[in-house]
């Protein structure tokens, strides 16, 4: 599976349940790499979605650890175990694949599904903003290696680049 994360310099991703510095640009991609996948993120998050709803063009699932949860145009669980399932279910019913599924957020969905993430999209800003969520530290993970480096960009005076890390090999 995959991850997709826009984070700061630092490592930060969130401030006050909102993104730190959104980027149209950035906005787009996520859109482009998710689009017709499977995404996986937490109810917090989804409170972010335009409407605080499921997005469009994607199959959604969410992770709450609230029983009594429901949200029309979303798969709900409520742990990792259960969210695995349906990922395996989805494999087998529409012969999808580990890079069919993006885990999108929030922190600690990140950190829940880090260890089934072979491949993590990285939006790296160049400065550091205020935060109080971020994302694991890629950089200094063992199980993980920088796998290409885009070209700083702008955009409204704020730069940022695209970063892709992947899963290494066991030999």
């Amino acid at each position: 599976m995959n991850a997709i994360v826009a984070c700061d310099s630092t490592w930060g991703i969130g401030y006050c349940g909102q993104l730190q510095k959104p980027i149209s640009a950035d906005l787009k991609r996520f859109k482009e790499l998710t689009w017709g996948k499977v995404i996986i993120y937490g109810r917090l998050t989804m409170n972010t979605h335009p409407g605080g709803k499921p997005l469009p063009g994607r199959l959604n699932i969410v992770l709450t650890s609230d029983p009594d949860f429901t949200v029309e145009g979303a798969i709900v669980a409520h742990n990792v175990a259960e969210v695995l399932e349906h990922i395996e279910d989805l494999k087998r019913e529409h012969k999808l694949t580990d890079d069919d599924f993006f885990v999108t957020g929030g922190s600690s969905v990140y950190k829940q599904f880090l260890d089934y993430t072979n491949r993590v999209y990285v939006t790296q800003h160049f400065k550091s903003y205020p935060s109080d969520c971020d994302f694991p530290d890629l950089n200094s993970d063992p199980n993980f290696k920088l796998s290409s480096v885009g070209e700083w960009q702008e955009e409204n005076g704020s730069y940022f680049r695209y970063l892709t890390y992947e899963r290494n090999s066991i030999a």
